[in-house]
């Protein structure tokens, strides 16, 4: 596969190249049967005074200004094309059964849903959107956005970030960095066969599992500062040594997410520009700061030189994405978390069988793993129950055999 930087503009649509995040995520849906991993639905609240007519304008005010939910994928001389011509769906519905909405897409048609959800007592804006046009930022840009169309304060410009990003992917292959990142990437997967793996479980279901730690989120994060470290370098340094310990290998290698949204003229665009990223850990450092040191030049170098696609290093070094980091600030809605547990079964399916992702609650974190059938729900409550316990132990003490879970 070869890269491509150009766009065009033709009859009013957009058509240009899939970026680096995009072709990851393309080239799954073509090689394996993804089902609906990569569809995402989420709920927009809609203000109860609006009519069906005022809803479906703030739709359409969206996307105008996102012509990316127009686009589609096609084939062109074996190179995936963005082209952005196709309106999305727009539905009316009355039901409960948020699930029955969601379905795999067909690429070469439409990249998203909207359904009108207009029942006695609420009305709501339902959309299913696939990942390769939208990342966990997108969710706030979409919420932020529609409240400005209600409000009558979208404004008429255009966002164009998701072209910017196919001219990114193109030019990074001519960066004289790129080579120097493979070298990079190589030195560091060198010990990919000393690594061990999570083992499947005989009597594996798909499910979720939600775990919220309270109270540690103003010592995390004052812990982090005074050692010069991001309170998300510490969340994965800490999933790293848990990871270590729960299959009881010194290095463990998995990956995890980007956000890869660093221009400033990317924040506001909706888009798919979250980059996955390989480490490999060596865990069996004594002092609690040497690891936390060593993991963070390790994380930084890793983001830093993730200009060299993960597609193209999952082939040379026989990678997956079974196991999978993302720490998401307060992407995700997390209303539903008290002080307990939460224990239930997934209604989608996933693209990574074991997916770790760390959001922020009010005085501490919430951990979910997010499970495939190969993994039983017991795995993934014993193994949230130990990240917790080593999350809070990391920053208290001065070795790490000192932690006990």
């Amino acid at each position: 596969m070869e890269f491509i930087g150009n766009h065009a503009f033709k009859e009013n649509h957009i058509i240009c190249a899939l970026s680096e995040p995009q072709l990851e995520i393309y080239f799954n849906e073509k090689d394996k049967d993804m089902g609906n991993a990569y569809s995402t639905l989420e709920l927009y609240e809609c203000p109860l005074d609006k009519s069906i007519d005022e809803i479906k304008d703030a739709i359409h005010s969206l996307i105008d200004r996102h012509p990316i939910l127009k686009g589609r994928i096609v084939e062109n001389e074996n190179m995936p094309l963005l082209i952005c011509d196709s309106y999305p769906l727009i539905e009316i519905c009355n039901t409960d059964d948020y699930s029955s909405l969601m379905k795999p897409f067909d690429l070469e048609k439409y990249l998203v849903r909207f359904f009108i959800i207009d029942n006695e007592y609420s009305k709501s804006i339902a959309y299913d959107i696939h990942h390769i046009i939208n990342d966990a930022t997108g969710y706030g840009i979409i919420e932020n956005d529609l409240n400005a169309a209600f409000e009558g304060e979208l404004d008429d410009d255009v966002d164009l970030g998701f072209v910017y990003a196919s001219f990114d992917s193109f030019d990074s292959k001519f960066d004289p960095s790129y080579e120097s990142a493979h070298e990079f990437f190589k030195e560091v997967l060198a010990d990919i066969d000393e690594v061990g793996s999570l083992e499947k479980d005989s009597n594996a279901s798909r499910g979720i599992v939600s775990y919220p730690i309270r109270g540690v989120k103003s010592s995390i994060e004052e812990f982090a500062q005074d050692n010069n470290h991001t309170v998300g370098t510490l969340l994965n340094a800490a999933f790293a040594y848990a990871y270590s310990r729960f299959i009881n290998s010194d290095k463990v290698c998995y990956n995890f997410v980007e956000h890869g949204r660093h221009e400033s003229n990317l924040q506001d665009s909706l888009g798919m520009f979250a980059r996955t990223t390989p480490i490999l850990v060596d865990c069996k450092k004594d002092y609690v700061k040497d690891y936390l040191d060593y993991f963070s030049d390790l994380a930084l170098n890793s983001m830093f030189y993730n200009i060299y696609p993960f597609r193209l290093l999952e082939k040379e070094f026989n990678l997956n994405n079974e196991v999978l980091f993302e720490y998401n600030l307060d992407f995700n809605d997390v209303s539903d978390i008290g002080d307990d547990m939460i224990v239930k079964e997934s209604f989608k399916d996933s693209f990574s069988d074991f997916f770790c992702v760390i959001n922020d609650l009010d005085d501490g974190y919430v951990i979910h793993v997010n499970h495939s059938d190969m993994f039983s729900r017991e795995t993934a409550i014993h193994f949230v129950e130990a990240y917790g316990q080593i999350l809070v132990q990391i920053i208290n003490m001065e070795k790490l055999d000192d932690i006990c879970f």
